[in-house]
């Protein structure tokens, strides 16, 4: 049984399984590298959009990590680690890691539509907002009341 590659099939490093511990710590440390230029190119941006986060948490928002694969893995990670770390409440910062299930069929399912599923499951009240705005139709008074009960 050979090994398969089932990611990162574009990558600056194909063959890792190849590669001896010395190459492979050059390589880690290579993007490491690659890392810290990239983000020392964007500092003003990534303050202005943390400001904008803070600022939104403040006035009770909350931030949504969506991604797939590795990225909705850290996703995951990084919004378990925000209520020790920052003292958050669990419902401020949620990770949703897209695909789940299309992963572990490995493929089968359509993507796109698993992706609004666990968007909206963890939006329930959107189903709400929703049902009534069909139901009752568009008005001030419904967009009033609803403002009220979901904030």
């Amino acid at each position: 049984m050979g090994f398969k590659k089932t990611t990162e099939q574009n990558s600056n490093y194909l063959n890792l399984e190849k590669k001896n511990i010395a190459e492979l710590l050059q390589g880690i440390h290579q993007e490491d590298q690659n890392a810290v230029k990239a983000v020392a190119l964007v500092l003003p941006e990534l303050e202005r959009l943390i400001e904008r986060i803070v600022l939104k948490q403040k006035n009770g928002g909350r931030l949504f990590y969506i991604g797939a694969g590795t990225s909705g893995r850290l996703g995951v990670l990084d919004a378990s680690e925000c209520p020790p770390t920052f003292g958050t409440t669990p419902e401020r910062v949620i990770g949703i890691i897209a695909g789940a299930i299309q992963g572990y069929f490995g493929g089968w399912l359509d993507l796109l539509f698993q992706r609004f599923l666990e968007i909206f499951s963890a939006l329930p009240s959107l189903y709400v907002i929703i049902i009534l705005t069909a139901i009752l139709g568009r008005s001030f008074w419904l967009l009033a009341i609803l403002s009220i009960i979901f904030g």
